[in-house]
């Protein structure tokens, strides 16, 4: 009885471990401040935005997968 649950449970973990060990990831360094950045998401693209200090306030950073561009400029 425990064989039909058995074997879907196992073609889960194969699939699991093999999507793992196929991935590759790539680490970017954005920015290079004493600041606290925060709040980054990503997309499939790889475009990445996030809340990053200026020095005054708290601005919108993107990156585009080449460049960091500030989306704000507010007090």
């Amino acid at each position: 009885m425990k064989k039909p649950f058995l074997i879907p449970l196992l073609t889960l973990l194969f699939l699991s471990v093999t999507s793992v060990a196929s991935a590759q990831w790539v680490t970017n360094q954005l920015t290079t401040n004493s600041h606290i950045d925060s709040s980054s998401q990503i997309n499939d693209s790889g475009h990445v935005v996030w809340q990053g200090y200026d020095g005054s306030d708290t601005e919108i950073l993107y990156y585009d997968g080449t460049n960091v561009t500030q989306l704000s400029t507010n007090s």
